[in-house]
């Protein structure tokens, strides 16, 4: 009986010795994974800004038009390093969530007055709309991050002149969709998936699952044009 015993505490040691190895290597793999998306993302936009100070130094009659993509890229660097630490916090299970009843209007708002600057350097509006003053439960914190990510990435791909949607509805089974689109060319239905492996938006995934929700792109918007990305919260 004795024997028997040891034998099971043994078999149980060994088990959860086993599981910890997998865990910790989970980690690592995630972590990795973690550090490749943020040096190619954050290559890409320092990368921008060293061809736009070349550029200014060589041309210095377009000096304003390569301060306009500047500020386009260290508005991007800011929230790539945001996302880098969110999307840390997130796979590991850690990012808190407090969720509270709050207006549309007081996530949309913000998001779209901080994205006015980056956006005139495009001539862009970034326009409000849809259900501004429904209510939903959620961590506005979290989902105002998500929302000022995917105006980021629709200020980027948007031709010049044209508009950023922001747009909240109640959708089927009352849960609420906030949609971030622009008016640019559209992206095939294989390529939509490849989105998500740049780290802001793999956050921004992370996070509406955080809520129990869910992220999806859409393309064409109208007009054979135009991609959209939905957060669909509970």
């Amino acid at each position: 009986m004795e024997a028997e015993s040891g034998r099971e505490a043994l078999e149980a040691t060994h088990a959860a010795a086993d599981a910890t190895r997998d865990a910790l290597a989970r980690a690592r793999a995630q972590r990795d994974e973690l550090m490749v998306l943020a040096s190619h993302d954050m290559k890409n936009a320092i990368g921008i800004l060293d061809s736009a100070l070349t550029m200014m130094e060589e041309m210095p009659d377009g000096a304003p038009s390569m301060q306009a993509m500047m500020r386009r890229a260290t508005h991007r660097l800011g929230i790539l390093v945001r996302a880098m630490i969110d999307v840390d916090l997130l796979q590991r299970d850690l990012m808190p969530l407090v969720p509270i009843d709050v207006g549309f209007a007081a996530i949309a708002t913000p998001v779209v007055e901080a994205a006015h600057a980056v956006a005139a350097t495009k001539e862009l509006r970034v326009v409000p709309g849809g259900e501004l003053d429904a209510r939903l439960s959620c961590d506005p914190s979290l989902v105002e991050r998500m929302v000022a990510a995917l105006v980021e990435h629709a200020i980027a791909n948007a031709p010049n002149g044209s508009a950023v949607d922001v747009v909240g509805a109640r959708v089927a089974g009352d849960r609420f969709c906030i949609r971030v689109a622009h008016y640019g060319r559209a992206v095939s239905t294989a390529a939509l998936d490849k989105y998500f492996t740049t780290l802001p938006l793999r956050f921004c995934r992370l996070a509406a699952i955080r809520h129990g929700g869910m992220l999806r792109a859409v393309s064409p918007v109208e007009n054979d044009a135009g991609l959209a990305f939905e957060i669909e919260l509970p």
